[in-house]
């Protein structure tokens, strides 16, 4: 009908773990072994089919930050994006690090998301994907200390050395199998 352009709002979980830094938007689909990643990844896929009878384009964007996650009364935070559930284990002291904490994690902030969604709407093309984050990653331990310091709470300083965690993962997948339920 009368749609003038279509922009599919994404997630750069459809890329999974990315092995050759930097990703750009030519990086292949891998998505991360969620439902919603490989939900994004199908949908994303459909939208650009349509790219020779619409005008799509396909904004993806990792991490987010801002209002309301930072404003108001830090103390009812829950939910179910990736900032909320750090923000909510973070508050109830159920926070570990698996490694160092020293993964690099980017984020963007939500004015920066809504910016570059108009962004791709007024100048984008035809086909394009966009990935939309702040200039530089941060450490997850700066996003836990910052994310600590926000909600008046101690930061967290427990740490799973990375081998150790993955073998645990690896036992709780197997047990999972055995007792056909989903591993923990």
């Amino acid at each position: 009908g009368g749609v003038e352009r279509f922009i599919h709002v994404s997630t750069c979980g459809v890329m999974g773990d990315i092995q050759n830094l930097p990703a750009d938007e030519t990086y292949p689909y891998n998505p991360e072994n969620m439902a919603y990643a490989k939900a994004k990844t199908e949908a994303e896929k459909t939208a650009l089919s349509y790219r020779d009878r619409l005008s799509v384009r396909v904004v993806r964007f990792p991490l987010a930050y801002g209002s309301p996650l930072i404003d108001g009364d830090l103390s009812q935070i829950e939910g179910v994006t990736p900032m909320s559930m750090i923000f909510s284990a973070v508050k109830k002291g159920q926070w570990v690090y698996f490694g160092d904490g020293m993964t690099l994690i980017h984020c963007i902030h939500v004015n920066d998301i809504v910016r570059g969604v108009e962004l791709a709407a007024e100048k984008g093309k035809t086909g394009e994907v966009y990935i939309l984050a702040d200039e530089k990653p941060v450490p997850m331990k700066t996003l836990v200390e910052i994310s600590a310091r926000a909600l008046n709470v101690p930061a967290p300083r427990r740490h799973i050395p990375l081998p150790v965690a993955m073998t645990m993962a690896l036992l709780m997948e197997a047990a999972a199998r055995l007792t056909r339920h989903k591993p923990m």
